[in-house]
């Protein structure tokens, strides 16, 4: 990963007050990465971070819930982010 998109999906995930992340599904041409929490936290939906061609964004509600799902049933068939 690119030192600059690295830096910047590590700021979108300190907004998210997240302790660190790690690589997710790649899903409708993203790169996702999962915000993770070393303390119980109550943040709301499960926000993703996105990237593609070098631009990061976080996901919007409906494709926080979307990626959830799609996550889930790929979970379901044994599909993982390494396959």
């Amino acid at each position: 990963m690119k030192e600059e998109l690295k830096k910047s999906i590590e700021e979108y995930v300190e907004a998210l007050g997240a302790d660190g992340f790690h690589k997710g599904k790649r899903w409708k041409g993203y790169d996702v990465y999962i915000p993770e929490y070393q303390k119980h936290a109550c943040v709301g939906l499960p926000y993703i971070v996105m990237a593609r061609e070098g631009e990061v964004r976080f996901s919007t509600e409906e494709e926080s819930l979307e990626y959830l799902s799609f996550s889930e049933t790929e979970d379901a068939k044994g599909i993982t982010s390494e396959n």
